[in-house]
């Protein structure tokens, strides 16, 4: 079974932006020039949909560089050779629930990460000033838990030295003290 792994983030703009980060998103998707370079890697929008209140996008970092060797069963190896306009399509999905301001995005090792797909946002619409914060919420850990076909969880916390944000969160005084602890 494959493997795939989700990062999730709460979307931080600018106040009243004059567009929402949903609407971004679809003038995006609506919009004939869907490509961007960034740092001489080129990105694509491929597709966007709209289901039960969730909006899916796919994204695709077209990789031209470090290709990998075409391997014949018999074990014959032989360089892919691909005209000068073509690469692999390593490609992210995320879903946005526009409700809870959440993105859920694919985590891929040869595709987008995070910070790129921001900036790829930020240069089609540098008014939102678009910002992805890493979240993870209280209860994150028992939904996962009581969800009947998850098999395995690996969660990774990154240590912080700022907890302002535990500032304005609605913890008790002694549950932001063993948060703070823990990380």
């Amino acid at each position: 079974m494959p493997r795939v792994t989700f990062d999730f983030f709460q979307i931080q703009t600018v106040e009243n932006p004059p567009r929402s980060f949903q609407e971004t998103l679809d003038d995006l998707a609506q919009h004939e020039e869907k490509s961007f370079l960034i740092d001489g890697i080129n990105y694509l929008m491929i597709d966007a949909l709209h289901l039960r209140g969730y909006s899916g996008y796919l994204f695709t970092k077209i990789r031209m560089n470090d290709l990998p060797q075409k391997t014949r069963s018999n074990g014959e190896r032989t360089p892919l050779i691909l005209d000068n306009d073509e690469g692999l399509g390593e490609d992210i999905a995320f879903a946005y629930n526009p409700i809870l301001n959440i993105v859920a995005l694919q985590r891929n090792r040869y595709s987008l990460s995070a910070n790129t797909l921001v900036r790829i946002i930020n240069s089609f619409a540098p008014e939102l000033e678009l910002r992805f914060l890493p979240i993870l919420r209280n209860d994150a850990l028992q939904r996962f838990i009581d969800c009947d076909v998850l098999k395995k969880l690996r969660l990774k916390l990154s240590g912080t030295n700022d907890f302002s944000f535990l500032r304005n969160s609605n913890l008790s005084a002694s549950e932001k003290i063993a948060f703070q602890e823990l990380l």
